[in-house]
């Protein structure tokens, strides 16, 4: 059996025993994979700081479901660290999952400096191709 394929299993298995939908648990692992590429870079792990549902579901053990990662940039250039995680969501981990950079766009409001917010397509196993239009 695959990597990817036992992972699934394992997941599907979560989901039956916490009698949670498949993808609440699919997406909750999706988020942890993309939290660990983060991390696995020295300097972002410095000048991320993590908020949000993801902080409140991991530290606090909420039950609120959450389909995204929230962080503050601290003490660094905005642009460096943009360049920063996009490299490191690509970094391959080795553990089935990838991430592909769909797009950005700019969240206003929630700070004085604003936001942005990143768009990844994941999965695992290999990557699939995204939609084509028109057909």
């Amino acid at each position: 059996m695959s990597r990817s394929r036992s992972i699934t299993a394992k997941l599907i298995n979560i989901s039956r025993q916490q009698n949670v939908p498949f993808d609440r648990i699919m997406i909750s692992f999706l988020l942890e994979r993309a939290v660990a590429r983060l991390l696995s870079d020295k300097e972002l792990k410095e000048q991320l700081c993590f908020k949000g549902g993801y902080v409140a579901v991991r530290v606090y053990g909420s039950n609120r479901f959450t389909k995204d990662v929230d962080a503050l940039i601290m003490h660094a250039n905005k642009d460096e660290v943009i360049e920063k995680i996009k490299r490191a969501m690509d970094f391959d981990l080795e553990d089935s999952v990838w991430f592909k950079y769909h797009d950005q766009s700019s969240i206003c409001g929630q700070t004085k400096e604003g936001g942005i917010r990143f768009q990844y397509r994941s999965g695992l196993g290999k990557p699939t191709r995204p939609p084509t239009s028109g057909r």
